[in-house]
């Protein structure tokens, strides 16, 4: 008896020296990789700069900061992140979790960005949406009411909720957008999540990315033509190319998970051609669009070659009229459809934008002016306010 309990003892002590090897070997491992890992600038995956180690000083260490931005450095250069990354989401799925990092799980193969009531409800989302209040009711008196609109579109998570499963529940936008349709007027709000709900079984936005597919802003494109006394091009005018069929968008980043990969076309008007200048003299193209980026990751920036902060777009439709887009990504893919309608389109993303917008629309005789954000993108930028 005596004998079996020794037997067992050093078996168990065996055991547990082989656990705490197995495990000083782990720690040893990553810490000798974290030594010999370069860092990472930017990461392609997340399509962002990856934080850069922090300097060290007496300021920084006792004010908390240096801490801090150690923290996310670590988080940032962790050797094999994505791999880690993408064992855990794949764990949670395995265990039929619905939500994981804030995307929802959805049927037909849609991964479904859930962006919660709290960004609608914030300061910023408030002085965002009294900012456009106060730049269109101001532009509504100088250029005429059928001349400004506001497009501020649903993401899928308040149009795609057919393809969400039983229990599932995501803020609704539509409660933000009415509250922008209240403060800048009807007769200037562009209501997009009406008709876009009404092609929720098309594909009109992409399963694996954060923006909606060429088809959808055409769909959107034409409830502002109507609403606006414009005559909108069919589909017949429409030249349409498939660039991509092989496309992983930003939501793929986020959980780094095996998914069904997403479509990219290209709409461009047949019969009118472009004289383009992107960032004031920077680059001159005939086209909106960037080849190299299909064989990276951020396959979206084909589209006007990611977010430039002014894009002056010369079309050969002579009829005199200059519209102003300002935008962020969700504009990019539908702009090619816009500036045909028009001699003049300046497009202008706020974000690297720093001239004032009140000189830009007077010095370059702007006749009509479009807002274009996606719901979830303007409640957060910090940018929008400069339009008020």
């Amino acid at each position: 008896m005596k004998e079996n309990n020794i037997k067992k003892s050093k078996k168990i002590s065996i055991k547990n020296l082989v656990t705490v090897i197995v495990f000083l070997i782990l720690i040893g491992g990553f810490t000798i990789c974290s030594f010999l890992k370069q860092d990472t600038d930017f990461s392609e995956t997340e399509n962002r700069v990856l934080t850069e180690k922090p300097e060290i000083s007496a300021e920084a260490i006792f004010d908390g900061t240096y801490t801090s931005s150690y923290q996310e450095y670590v988080r940032d250069q962790f050797p094999f992140r994505n791999v880690f990354v993408a064992l855990r989401n794949y764990c949670e799925s395995f265990l039929n979790k619905t939500e994981i990092n804030e995307v929802l799980i959805c049927n037909d193969d849609y991964y479904i960005e859930s962006h919660k009531r709290g960004n609608y409800e914030s300061e910023l989302a408030d002085i965002n949406r009294l900012a456009l209040g106060t730049f269109c009711n101001r532009y509504k008196e100088i250029l005429g009411t059928e001349h400004i609109s506001a497009m501020i579109v649903p993401t899928a998570q308040s149009v795609m909720t057919n393809k969400f499963k039983p229990g599932m529940y995501a803020y609704n936008q539509e409660e933000y957008l009415d509250k922008i349709k209240e403060t800048v007027g009807e007769d200037i709000f562009i209501n997009t999540k009406d008709v876009l709900s009404e092609y929720n079984e098309e594909y009109i936005y992409y399963r694996t990315d954060h923006h909606w597919t060429t088809y959808g802003a055409y769909i959107a494109y034409r409830e502002w033509a109507q609403k606006k006394g414009i005559e909108a091009y069919d589909m017949e005018d429409i030249a349409i190319r498939e660039i991509s069929n092989d496309f992983l968008g930003t939501i793929n980043s986020k959980l780094n998970m095996s998914m069904k990969k997403d479509t990219i076309v290209e709409y461009t008007i047949k019969n009118v051609t472009f004289e383009i200048d992107y960032n004031m003299g920077l680059e001159q193209k005939d086209n909106f669009f960037y080849e190299e980026y299909l064989a990276k990751k951020d396959k979206y920036s084909y589209f006007l070659g990611g977010n430039p902060g002014l894009v002056d777009i010369t079309s050969s439709n002579k009829n005199g009229k200059t519209l102003l887009i300002i935008k962020d990504s969700y504009a990019n893919c539908i702009a090619p459809v816009y500036s045909a309608n028009f001699e003049k389109t300046y497009i202008i993303d706020l974000r690297f934008f720093n001239m004032s917008i009140d000189s830009f629309i007077d010095e370059n005789e702007v006749t009509d002016i479009l807002v274009l954000y996606n719901a979830d993108s303007f409640a957060g930028d910090k940018y929008v306010k400069r339009i008020k």
